[in-house]
């Protein structure tokens, strides 16, 4: 059997008019058919429902008839499938490019494509934060502010104010979600410099050096960016997720430096994370905790690894 072959097969099948559109009868092996085959007339004519649904990667090629012909020639006369490898090496391309464009874009845009439809109203208390938690993080743009920002996320009635916000608990319960839940609420509304990403990713763009560190502490430092003479306000606010997976020196150096500039800059910084408190203050040591848990709220999710304090809505910070 060759293409030829397989073309006159799908020829004579068109030839069955009668049949055409309608149920097969009985099995026929000359013509490949199988009882109940419905032969197309219209898209890629000759070949059935059947034989569309058991062709690998179709919606992956330009030419879906060609395809069709080498795929069904190998498959029918036993030879290798060379179609075959071409679309699983087709669908591995496509496949990369799909994970190259979402981490583009997750990078520019947030949090990753899973969690953008995360908000408060879709979260579930059941297994995860109760609901005074999810009120202080929900709250938090509103009762408190930074009175070095001339910008604040909002003014309070009193003088007391929580720059940061830490979400911390064990795993699954929910503090990603949170905290995309809040980056939605102030991107659309306080902050148009807010920007969501994972404490590796961050820290990669450093050690990467996909631009020069002063410009890369300046985005997410201070605050501030230098184009052509014009300064112009850099990440308002910086929700940095699941600080602690990488607990080496240069991850501690980095995290701990754009924190404190950020401080000294009045600019809010929320971060996530599954460490506890002394484990945090030995990740960062005396000064680094000292400037993380800065004018900080800290809501801790239930979890058996936390005995900890929910924190008042006067307190002047947060305990954990």
């Amino acid at each position: 059997m060759d293409k030829n072959d397989v073309v006159q097969m799908l020829l004579q099948r068109l030839e069955l008019a009668e049949l055409v559109g309608n149920p097969y009868p009985c099995d026929d092996e000359m013509l490949r058919l199988s009882a109940g085959d419905v032969i197309s007339m219209t898209h890629l004519p000759g070949w059935t429902k059947r034989e569309y649904i058991a062709t690998p990667h179709l919606h992956l090629v330009d030419n879906k008839a060609d395809y069709m012909v080498d795929y069904w020639l190998a498959e029918w006369s036993g030879i290798p499938n060379l179609a075959k490898e071409r679309g699983e090496k087709l669908a591995e391309k496509k496949k990369q490019e799909r994970e190259a464009e979402n981490k583009a874009y997750d990078e520019i845009y947030g949090p990753a494509r899973a969690y953008r439809a995360k908000t408060f109203s879709n979260f579930l208390l059941a297994g995860g934060a109760g609901r005074n938690q999810v009120a202080n993080i929900s709250d938090w743009p509103e009762k408190y502010h930074s009175a070095e920002n001339d910008e604040p996320i909002c003014w309070s009635d009193g003088d007391a104010y929580y720059l940061n916000l830490i979400l911390a608990g064990p795993p699954g319960t929910g503090k990603t979600h949170l905290a995309c839940a809040l980056y939605k609420e102030l991107r659309g509304d306080t902050f148009d410099g807010a920007e969501f990403i994972r404490a590796d990713a961050l820290v990669r763009k450093f050690k990467e050096k996909e631009q020069k560190e002063s410009l890369l502490f300046m985005r997410y430092g201070d605050g501030w960016i230098d184009e052509k003479n014009k300064m112009d306000r850099g990440c308002e606010l910086l929700i940095i997720d699941d600080v602690g997976v990488d607990k080496s020196e240069y991850a501690k150096k980095i995290l701990t430096e754009i924190i404190d500039l950020r401080n000294a800059a009045g600019l809010s910084t929320v971060i996530t994370t599954n460490m506890t408190k002394p484990e945090l203050l030995e990740m960062f040591g005396d000064r680094g905790a000292s400037r993380l848990f800065h004018r900080c709220l800290a809501v801790v999710m239930p979890g058996a690894d936390y005995r900890a304090k929910q924190p008042s809505d006067n307190a002047p910070e947060g305990k954990f």
